[in-house]
């Protein structure tokens, strides 16, 4: 190890009582409060055996000053999530360094807060945590020189030489023997870090004084570091992410075993109902359109329960004898009673459907789509105010769902509650302003009431979107003129 002409004369028995008694048990059985004051004694303690290039060294500092640059740097640096950290450090760092007198002279520090913040940033953080802390050593002796090389101890000129070689060795000696004695060995490790400190120091500026070069970390070293350090966080990073997917694996494999896919709902509407034929009176100035039921919108899924039984179709025994098993041997599995509620109801067996719906909701009150299918089923069964409930449901679980107005309106118009009926219609138009089975619908409903010229209006809108039957309508409305 390189050797200035500073030393440090104490030993670890004189510093037991500071150590132990003040810094470690006062400072506790007080919350911290007392450590400004338990440092300080520190300093003037360390300033007492200590030699500057001949000269004696002492130190002036109070535990109250030192208490509040504490209190207002900590306070700084909190309220700025530590960016004021460098420059907390640099306040500190002066106050200390200007109450230290070399052979009666004060001392004066030059560092700044922007000077540090790229080694504060780069080397007392990212690097030791990019590299699982290994490099927060080298991170530490990199402080260590600047601090001191900013440094002007009784006003001289200053610099650092010790190596890091002798720093980690040191640190490792006392970690290990700090944990062996929990914590007793502290006042010896502090001198052995002090007295590495000094040695490793030049002062004065006289042409007699050899100092040393600025100090320099080989870059291979951090890098040797961050790529030890890497390996293993890449190992567990590994490890972790295949356990996981094979988690996974296990879980979906476990799934298709035990619980068939839910079928979610597609596309814009599902299946409207109709309704049997009305007869409201002629428009004042027009004649009647043909007379119609509101409009099926276009058919998404099974599950609309729209289409003819089929109870003919392929694989429908074979899924409702595998979802008999998956019941058989998991009781509360919704997804099972939702799925062979849909097979039951294009099966044509409303009843059966409806039992297995009713037991999906009661394990999922939640579930929108055994709600709005159950609704279906109802009004296949003609139990209109079950419909309307269930319908009602949805909507308040899916404020958007506009098929669920739709339906909604066309429960209505069958109760006779025209007014509600052209709300749902007008609501879903809303929603889905192009849809040219809403416009023909609510104008069925107008028509009922009586109110031929908004009938016409949504008569003609949906024949612009397309909508078949209004176009019909239309057709028989000119050629009654």
């Amino acid at each position: 190890m390189a050797k200035g002409n500073c030393d440090f004369k104490g030993s670890g028995g004189e510093y037991f009582v500071t150590v132990v008694i003040h810094l470690f048990l006062i400072n506790m059985l007080t919350l911290g409060f007392y450590s400004p004051w338990a440092l300080v004694r520190l300093f003037k303690l360390k300033a007492s055996h200590s030699v500057m290039n001949g000269k004696t060294v002492s130190f002036t500092g109070t535990g109250a000053r030192f208490f509040v640059i504490l209190l207002v740097n900590g306070l700084l640096t909190m309220v700025t999530f530590g960016i004021y950290g460098p420059w907390a450090i640099c306040k500190v760092l002066k106050w200390k360094t200007e109450n230290t007198l070399v052979g009666g002279a004060a001392s004066d520090f030059k560092g700044t807060g922007g000077s540090l913040f790229l080694l504060y940033l780069i080397h007392l953080m990212i690097l030791p945590m990019v590299t699982l802390g290994l490099y927060y050593l080298v991170g530490l002796f990199k402080f260590y020189a600047w601090k001191e090389e900013h440094s002007r101890y009784g006003g001289e000129r200053t610099s650092f030489g010790a190596g890091l070689g002798e720093f980690v060795k040191i640190s490792i000696i006392n970690w290990v023997l700090n944990l062996v004695t929990l914590n007793l060995f502290s006042p010896w490790a502090l001198c052995m870090l002090y007295r590495w400190q000094l040695q490793g120091l030049t002062v004065g500026d006289g042409p007699e004084v050899a100092h040393f070069k600025p100090v320099k970390v080989n870059p291979l070293i951090a890098i040797a570091l961050v790529i030890v350090g890497l390996i293993p966080l890449l190992a567990l990073g590994f490890i972790v992410t295949t356990q996981i997917n094979h988690v996974l694996q296990l879980a979906q494999i476990s799934a298709q075993r035990a619980r068939p896919t839910l079928q979610k709902r597609e596309g814009p509407l599902r299946l409207p109902i109709k309704r049997p034929p009305r007869k409201p009176a002629p428009p004042a100035q027009e004649k009647a359109p043909k007379e119609s039921a509101p409009k099926e919108a276009p058919a998404t899924r099974p599950s609309s329960l729209g289409e003819k039984p089929a109870k003919k179709a392929p694989g429908y025994q074979k899924e409702l004898k595998k979802l008999d098993e998956v019941i058989k041997e998991h009781r509360d599995n919704v997804a099972a009673y939702y799925n062979r509620g849909r097979i039951q109801g294009l099966r044509g067996d409303l009843a059966k459907a409806l039992k297995d719906y009713t037991k999906a909701i009661s394990l999922d009150n939640k579930m929108s789509d055994a709600y709005y299918n159950r609704g279906l089923v109802h009004v296949k069964m003609k139990q209109y105010e079950s419909a309307l409930g269930d319908f009602s449901t949805v909507i308040k679980l899916e404020p958007g769902a506009a098929d669920a107005y739709c339906n909604r309106g066309n429960v209505l118009y069958h109760l006779g509650r025209l007014d509600d009926a052209i709300r749902d219609y007008s609501k879903a138009l809303q929603m889905r302003p192009n849809h040219g089975n809403l416009y023909y619908n609510r104008a069925v409903a107008y028509t009922a009431k009586g109110q031929k010229q908004k009938a016409m209006v949504d008569l003609k809108k949906a024949a612009e979107l397309g909508q078949e039957e209004a176009k019909e309508v239309l057709k028989g409305v000119s050629r009654s003129r």
